[in-house]
């Protein structure tokens, strides 16, 4: 999002006579409805001067282009300054520039990180490089057009107000080698920052950053080898600040922990898409490839899930880089911690933590009045928790942040949780934050209001028949992969039983010739997913090409990513009398989530819940049939 764009003589010109603060403040909340707060007002009037000086120079072409304060789409964070052109041989440039009106810095003992008086005063802050470098990481990950046309990305950092004696800490290359990449310049760097400013920019292309405005955004295919790369202790580049953050606090909580025999529960809160587990494989793979202090005992870690998909999808998608042994030594359910010795695990890791049960009654069950919780705690040095409670889908989903600071405390653990270790930004869903606010007010979530949504980059469309949707969602396979159908659960699992009467009579039927769970007026039969019984162990629904002609469950899908989602909204939610309606008895899920047997104020939340997550599948976009008619409609003339 273009919040600010002038040429260079013209930019310059608005910082001297002020109107350029004006401008910026006036676009940031016409265009991206946010209200800057006074330290932003203050550093723009600090910093814009200062580079506004770097560009008064014979240099530079007059026309060339300045952007401040440019929004990358699906993030909620804003590059400080970005100045684009073409370079000595015609190619597009873009060079990022993070500005910082820091005055001293000291080290950290976190890595990737200073310890300085910043916006948020006295604290560890990314490596201003690090930041910038971050900026362009995002949008070629993201940005097609980026991608498609070769746009060659820069980034530097320049601290305007930093005085050269703290050279050795912020050039220190051995800490930082990123710098190589994104060089960092102080006060007295001037010269030094207009070379690399001009050996990348010579001539004007105005154009370009509309191009990429308007690029398309999706996923780039690097981001599935990066989880590779993580568990083998090779850390990727974290989307933004506080997935920095996470992941550096995670480290080194575990790190301290192992060196002074203390306990640590650290506490992450994200919803869908905030890249949760990419945190989580990142602190992973580091605390995996290190050792104990003094004992040089290769640490034990492992991530711990209770939901089966990702762990799944997971396994098959690194079944390349490792033995099965070593997945299912990463992976892990939380039943594996039960009746364990005390502190056995250096880091456990639980990623939808949400959905840990204190008890679950079935096979392998342990004794009633276990806790898995009070398992996973007691049973690790550090634990770390991602947790969104908007995610709790069953009647047995029991953790919240309250009862993990209650376990915490009875184990004398230490809590680590706040602003910083909260992940908000979008990285799953190509519709940004806006698609995902615009879900949960069409939901009726208690924070969020009521919302129209159109976007350029996300495709989202209400289906009149599910047969069309169907169509649409399988041409979306063959082109991208991995789009499926998904819906809550209101339909029996007719499918299932015929399979199980079948196998007890000797004979079991081919899935194939198992009676339909979905038949629709249009002519649309589709089975539910692939139940237990009819699948091998360590069996991923969404690497299984055929399951494309299914339609998989909310315990199928929760944790995973599809290019497209096609969402069937059963009766379980109707619209009436202006007012959306949340009608537990439609729930048919008797087994494993158990709606009907919860009280009407849980019912609507783990309803609500289902399809809130259902909803946030999609990465390029959401198709939506409402079994509802009425609700159906009102879902359409939200996005007309």
């Amino acid at each position: 999002m273009i919040i600010y764009e002038e040429t260079k003589a013209k930019y310059i010109g608005e910082c001297d006579t002020g109107i350029i603060y004006s401008k910026i403040i006036k676009n940031l909340i016409t265009r991206a409805n946010e209200a800057p707060e006074d330290n932003f007002i203050n550093s723009l009037e600090n910093s814009l001067p200062k580079m506004a000086d770097v560009l008064r120079s014979d240099l530079f072409n007059n026309e060339l282009n300045i952007a401040i304060e440019y929004k990358i789409n699906t993030t909620r964070k804003r590059a400080d300054f970005i100045i684009y052109g073409k370079d000595e041989f015609g190619s597009d440039n873009v060079v990022v520039v993070e500005l910082k009106g820091w005055t001293f810095v000291n080290s950290s003992n976190k890595k990737d990180f200073v310890f300085t008086n910043g916006g948020d005063g006295l604290k560890d802050y990314w490596h201003p490089s690090i930041q910038a470098y971050n900026y362009i990481h995002i949008l070629e990950l993201f940005n097609e057009f980026i991608r498609d046309h070769n746009i060659k990305l820069n980034a530097c950092s320049y601290l305007h107000d930093m005085d050269h004696v703290y050279d050795h800490i912020l050039k220190d290359e051995s800490r930082f080698p990123i710098i190589t990449k994104a060089p960092t310049y102080l006060m007295d760097d001037v010269e030094k920052l207009r070379s690399f400013l001009h050996n990348h920019v010579k001539q004007p292309s105005r154009e370009l950053l509309y191009f990429i405005d308007d690029g398309h955004i999706s996923p780039s295919p690097e981001l599935a080898d990066m989880l590779a790369k993580a568990l083998k202790g090779a850390p990727f580049f974290s989307y933004d600040d506080n997935q920095a953050e996470a992941v550096s606090t995670i480290v080194e909580k575990t790190k301290d922990a192992l060196a002074h025999d203390k306990r640590a529960t650290i506490i992450i809160r994200g919803g869908p898409g905030t890249g949760k587990s990419v945190v989580a494989i990142n602190a992973l793979g580091q605390i995996l490839s290190t050792t104990t202090p003094r004992s040089n005992r290769r640490n034990n870690a492992v991530y711990i899930t209770q939901t089966l998909a990702p762990k799944a999808f997971f396994k098959k998608l690194l079944e390349e880089d490792f033995t099965q042994k070593d997945i299912g030594n990463f992976f892990r359910s939380p039943l594996t911690l039960h009746a364990r010795p005390e502190a056995e695990y250096d880091c456990v890791i639980v990623d939808e933590a949400h959905r840990v049960y204190d008890y679950k009654p079935g096979r392998n069950a342990p004794a009633k009045g276990s806790n898995f919780l009070d398992d996973l705690i007691r049973n690790s040095k550090v634990n770390v928790f991602f947790i969104d409670e908007d995610q709790a889908v069953t009647y047995y989903d029991y953790t919240t942040i309250d009862k993990i600071r209650e376990f915490a405390n009875k184990y004398h653990s230490p809590i680590y949780e706040g602003k910083e270790l909260s992940l908000s930004s979008q990285f799953r869903c190509t519709g940004g934050t806006e698609y995902i606010d615009f879900v949960k007010g069409f939901l009726g979530y208690p924070d969020h209001q009521e919302c129209h949504f159109k976007s350029k980059n996300y495709m989202f469309k209400v289906f009149d028949s599910p047969k069309q949707m169907f169509d649409l969602v399988r041409l979306f396979n063959d082109q991208y992969g991995h789009s499926r159908m998904i819906a809550g659960y209101t339909h029996e699992w007719i499918s299932l039983n015929a399979y199980n009467h079948s196998l007890r009579s000797g004979t079991p039927l081919p899935f194939e010739r198992l009676p339909y769970d979905f038949v629709y007026e249009d002519g649309l039969k589709l089975r539910w997913n692939k139940g237990m019984k009819m699948v091998e162990d360590g069996y991923s629904y969404l690497a299984d090409p055929d399951s494309i002609n299914q339609i998989g469950c909310i315990h199928t899908i929760q944790g995973l990513d599809l290019q497209f989602a096609g969402v069937i909204i059963g009766k379980d939610v109707v619209y009436r009398n202006g007012k959306i309606h949340f009608i537990k008895s439609a729930n048919v899920d008797n087994v494993s989530a158990r709606i009907n047997d919860c009280d009407d104020a849980l019912a609507e939340k783990l309803i609500r819940n289902t399809y809130n997550v259902l909803l946030t599948r999609g990465m390029r976009g959401t198709f939506v049939y409402c079994e509802d008619k009425a609700l159906n409609d009102y879902l359409k003339s939200l996005t007309e």
